[in-house]
């Protein structure tokens, strides 16, 4: 039973990267023909595997490939944004089929088991017949990842040594896994650019400013699930402590208009301004340049020294700065490569993002979980049956 599970995972595994035939999966697990055939139509039986396309015929009967099920199982995923929150449903090759942004003036831990629990109910009522396999949580803080324990989110007061993933499962009768936001945007990215090897640094630019890692294609978060996250005290060049504000979305709005165009203001209120800002700057508006210049300067330093201190094969600009014109990520990267050794230089690889969209983080939630499902070889037949939880004080049922 355990080498099954084994080899099950292993197979789900190359087939997350790529649809593969049967004789390509017995070369790469080593499997029996036999064994693959079987394992594959178990997973088809669940809704996770189907045939997605075949070779080119080569005078006998082409070859079947085999991929994940674009039309079977679903994932949901979480964004704790704080104080929101935004819910997805995508399947299993990353296709967004619904989406949810409740009205939360404020996010309490005791909210979120049951605003997921009632989700997952809509979602099974939307897409009738289509098993859902678990949710994925993509928050900022101090995770345990592997206990699913938020430790603690510094701008977020009340959020310490919360349960999370223990409660949402007994609300939901689902598998949760716990993820740090960046972690996920970056793992998700590299899953969409069919970056499965080599070292990438995902440059999470957000409320603060987060270098998250992936070394061999697998994402690197640390004991405490959020390696790479850059304090202000690394972040002040040369002593000034306003180059740190810079470096994060509301520090740099409210350099340009004044700290009030910030205060009380909806956090996508700001990353709304935040974009004008760069636009701004890329279409040459003296009033912003000095500030945004500034920004680059010391970005394009700070994520210098990232490289030459892990020499990544390649570099991503992200989060906020997804999407972000090219004048302003050419001039990152420019700023980049102008600090580093040629030898460096010539082996790194830079590029934006390639989810944009204020829904990225929770599809990455989905792809987070979906490669720690199959990572730890959990069976995905004999799901409990969800229960039917009590509403925590002052959330509507």
């Amino acid at each position: 039973m355990i080498r099954d599970m084994s080899q099950r995972s292993d197979l789900l595994r190359h087939l997350l990267r790529e649809p593969r035939t049967l004789a390509e999966l017995v070369e790469l697990s080593g499997a029996s023909l036999p064994t693959v055939r079987r394992i594959v139509g178990e997973l088809g039986e669940e809704r996770l595997v189907r045939v997605v396309g075949h070779d080119p015929s080569r005078g006998g009967r082409p070859a079947k490939r085999y991929g994940l099920d674009p039309g079977g199982a679903l994932v949901v995923g979480v964004h704790l944004v704080h104080p929101g929150m935004r819910l997805v449903a995508a399947s299993l090759t990353g296709d967004r089929l619904d989406e949810e942004v409740p009205d939360v003036g404020s996010l309490d831990p005791d909210d979120v088991p049951r605003r997921v629990a009632r989700y997952v109910r809509r979602v099974r009522e939307r897409h009738l017949g289509r098993p859902i396999l678990g949710v994925g949580i993509a928050t900022p803080g101090f995770l345990d990842p592997v206990a699913g324990q938020l430790l603690a989110i510094q701008r977020a007061p009340g959020w310490t040594d919360v349960p999370l993933a223990a409660r949402v499962e007994a609300a939901t009768g689902l598998r949760v896994t716990l993820h740090n936001d960046m972690d996920a945007l970056a793992s998700s990215d590299a899953a969409a650019a069919a970056e499965s090897a080599g070292h990438l640094v995902y440059v999470g630019f957000g409320e603060g400013l987060k270098f998250s890692l992936m070394f061999d294609g697998a994402a690197y978060a640390g004991p405490f699930g959020n390696a790479g996250l850059a304090p202000d005290a690394l972040l002040a060049r040369l002593g000034r402590a306003e180059d740190a504000a810079l470096l994060r979305v509301p520090g740099l709005v409210a350099a340009i208009d004044g700290p009030g165009a910030v205060a009380g203001v909806p956090r996508s209120v700001t990353r709304d301004r935040f974009e004008a800002l760069l636009a701004a700057y890329a279409g040459g508006d003296p009033t912003v340049a000095g500030v945004v210049e500034r920004m680059i300067e010391v970005l394009g330093a700070e994520t210098a020294a990232v490289v030459q201190l892990l020499q990544p094969t390649t570099l991503v600009f992200g989060a906020a700065l997804a999407g972000a014109p090219p004048a302003v990520l050419q001039a990152l990267e420019r700023t980049v490569r102008a600090s580093l050794p040629p030898l460096l230089d010539d082996a790194l690889d830079v590029r934006p993002a390639r989810l944009v969209g204020p829904a990225s983080t929770a599809l990455g939630a989905t792809h987070a979980f979906l490669t720690r499902h199959i990572a730890e070889d959990v069976p995905t037949s004999g799901a409990p049956t969800p229960p039917t939880p009590s509403a925590p004080p002052g959330v509507p049922s």
